[in-house]
């Protein structure tokens, strides 16, 4: 194999190759990334078998078709601190020739028989998402994801694809988040899968300017993303995601308007006076106005109000102020609703009918 590509096209390819590499692989040979050489260019393929990533490298010049492999980190490193604008690989019997601007290396490698295999791209049931719909998406349910659960079902995004509509939906137990979209091409046929939030990532790294919409796709045990310059593949969480239209609340009878920037540095400031035995604020409303306060005995405490739109009864509640941090810093500049009904019942919040989220409110007894 015998390639010549632009330096900083190679490196940027590599570093969303390498996002993928494991840290400590199950196989050594998954901490090297395959080069391929062919008719549709030069791709670079990493994976660490529960995600998969197939980038190609833009403008690459193929003098001799071929394949190669080369170590993610040492590789990494020689584009981060190369300068010039060209990169040349010649790859031979298990070696790599590297020629950048006045240096060159050596480099020793493995079989690239031996590196797995790349899924192909399920064209079969697949839906479209613009890229801003996608980002927007996953960042506003990948704070509800449950972090090493037992119930392995929550550790990841569930999604679900029905004619005119995809959801996403995350729980930990204690909140859950719901954000829905309409596809730019629905699916043929309804499904749905658990996906892991690295997944998702890899996918939005591999997002360009020039990219306007994503193309995923579903089968029994793969996610398949495809963009401009890439193909990403995420192995699916097995189990069964709770129905989570049951935890949905119904028969709020007390509701409050504000603006997520105006709440967010507030609640930020309620939350100082807080510890880990006393993690809870407590939300006071009224006809036009939020009082929030807190206390610790370390620390003493704080009161903090602002005007808010409120209908309803007065009511104290209080939670846990990092659950709603997290909501409030993915709507930003938005109109947010709050919907309640007891203090200890759990509330919604809301923005427009695209997001939902439901948060238990902290118990006081």
């Amino acid at each position: 194999m015998k390639i010549k590509c632009n330096k900083d096209h190679l490196s940027n390819a590599w570093s969303i190759a390498t996002a993928v590499v494991p840290s400590k692989p199950i196989r050594p040979i998954l901490s090297h990334i395959k080069l391929s050489a062919g008719s549709d260019g030069l791709e670079l393929f990493a994976t660490d078998m529960e995600i998969g990533v197939r980038y190609t490298v833009p403008e690459a010049i193929i003098e001799e078709e071929g394949e190669a492999l080369i170590p993610a980190s040492l590789m990494g490193s020689i584009l981060r601190d190369a300068w010039g604008e060209g990169v040349e690989i010649i790859y031979k019997d298990g070696a790599s020739d590297i020629k950048l601007a006045e240096s060159s290396f050596h480099i020793l490698g493995d079989s690239v028989e031996n590196f797995p295999p790349v899924p192909s791209f399920d064209t079969r049931n697949t839906f479209s998402l613009s890229k801003d719909a996608l980002i927007q998406m996953v960042e506003l349910t990948r704070f509800s994801v449950a972090r090493e659960d037992t119930r392995y079902a929550l550790n990841g995004i569930f999604v679900e694809m029905k004619k005119g509509v995809i959801r996403m939906v995350s729980t930990d137990g204690r909140r859950l988040s719901r954000a829905e979209m309409k596809p730019s091409k629905s699916a043929k046929t309804s499904g749905s899968a658990i996906v892991t939030v690295p997944g998702f990532d890899e996918i939005i790294r591999c997002l360009t300017e020039e990219d306007e919409e994503v193309v995923l796709s579903l089968d029994d045990n793969m996610l398949h993303a495809r963009t401009k310059n890439a193909q990403v593949f995420a192995k699916l969480i097995e189990g069964t995601f709770p129905n989570y239209s049951e935890v949905i609340p119904k028969g709020h009878n007390k509701k409050a308007i504000f603006g997520s920037e105006d709440l967010l540095p507030r609640l930020k400031q309620a939350a100082k006076i807080t510890s880990e035995e006393s993690r809870a604020v407590r939300f006071s409303f009224g006809k036009g106005k939020l009082i929030m306060s807190s206390s610790s005995p370390e620390m003493g405490e704080a009161t903090i109000e602002m005007a808010v739109k409120y209908e309803g009864d007065d009511i104290e509640i209080r939670f846990n102020p990092a659950f709603l941090v997290d909501v409030l810093r993915a709507l930003p500049g938005k109109e947010v609703s709050m919907a309640l009904s007891e203090p200890a019942q759990p509330c919604i919040i809301s923005c427009g009918k695209e997001f939902l989220y439901v948060v238990m409110p902290v118990n006081v007894d």
